[in-house]
């Protein structure tokens, strides 16, 4: 299949429990758990490029033989961790900004900065946009009050993704009941936490791709089709990840129907203005509410979402006329562009 970026030597990171060679990735990635990397690293393939698998687990030096061994012209980086911990995704893009290679996806400021949902909802209220109120206890000082919060509210992980500590108890109705949810999440991940007010509304995905002038895919919506009447709906973790709880409750991802366009085009550039502030580059999301009466509130920036086909970001970029082996195209071309001739602080010899 013909490409637009000329054929590359491409590493496609994974963050895995051990650090994996690309020669055992091979093997991994025909595991059924694997379908989604596996069909991701041959449509890089399809693409003309040689492309090696490989997992970091916890050793940098691994991690830097592989590199000198293999001497990729790009990192296709899907790696969300190290050592299995999340907090160290962002070193893990310095590092490569450090070696002066390429690599997909978002800076380690811009990682940095979207894993605070605190921080970001203070930055954007700065530049008018509307987000939820909110309060944040971290687990050295706990709050032990309400500290004039609206309820109902959502209590979740400041900076976990994925809807990770997300559940139906997650919302509250009153202090007692979002104290409780503190101390759980505290005493169970040993986690800052934030209480967000409670925003009813349809809930909606933003995609695009970030650089000077981003391009936004097609609207992308949870709905909630079965849900009883009054009960809040929330993105949590079971609505998000369990199929049998899913097919239950009718909750599926589709695109945004019956918006009106001055509305959509509202949400699109609220998308591509939040983009902009936080530096977003690459494939990114933008989760938003929409209420009923036409407002648009933020609830939290993605950078370097779900890239597998099928998934929201790889749905609304095929109904934009992006299919998928464009779009792993495109997104390696905008990694190709950022490449700096600048002298690396560790060479790969």
């Amino acid at each position: 299949m013909a490409t637009g970026l000329s054929s590359k030597r491409i590493l496609l990171l994974m963050d895995t429990l051990r650090t994996t060679e690309p020669e055992a990735m091979e093997l991994v990635l025909r595991e059924e758990g694997y379908r989604e990397d596996r069909q991701l690293k041959r449509t890089l393939e399809t693409l003309g490029h040689e492309v090696f698998a490989f997992g970091l687990g916890d050793s940098i030096e691994d991690l830097l033989r592989v590199v000198r061994r293999v001497r990729p012209d790009i990192v296709f980086n899907q790696c969300e961790a190290f050592a299995g911990d999340r907090s160290l995704e962002p070193q893990v893009a310095g590092l490569f900004d450090l070696l002066g290679l390429p690599y997909t996806g978002a800076s380690p400021r811009c990682l940095e900065l979207c894993a605070d949902k605190g921080l970001t909802k203070k930055i954007l209220s700065y530049h008018r946009v509307r987000v939820p109120a909110f309060a944040v206890s971290t687990a050295r000082r706990p709050m032990r009050r309400s500290g004039g919060l609206r309820f109902p509210v959502i209590v979740k992980p400041l900076e976990f993704e994925a809807s990770e500590g997300i559940a139906q108890s997650s919302f509250a109705s009153n202090w007692e009941e979002a104290r409780a949810r503190v101390e759980y999440l505290h005493g169970k991940f040993g986690c800052d936490v934030i209480l967000e007010e409670y925003v009813e509304g349809r809930e909606l995905y933003v995609s695009l791709l970030a650089e000077a002038r981003p391009q936004v895919f097609a609207l992308r919506e949870l709905v909630f089709g079965a849900w009883p009447e009054g009960k809040p709906r929330i993105a949590t973790y079971q609505a998000k990840w369990n199929d049998d709880y899913r097919k239950k409750w009718g909750i599926r991802s589709d695109y945004a129907r019956s918006l009106d366009p001055k509305v959509e085009q509202r949400i699109l550039q609220v998308g591509k203005k939040i983009a902009s502030l936080f530096e977003l580059r690459g494939p990114a999301r933008v989760d938003l509410r929409l209420t009923e009466e036409g407002e648009i509130v933020f609830l939290e920036a993605n950078p370097n979402p779900c890239l597998y086909r099928g998934e929201d970001f790889a749905s609304a970029a095929e109904r934009s006329g992006l299919d998928y082996p464009a779009l792993l195209d495109r997104i390696l071309q905008q990694a190709w562009r950022r490449r700096r001739p600048l002298p690396a602080i560790l060479r790969v010899a």
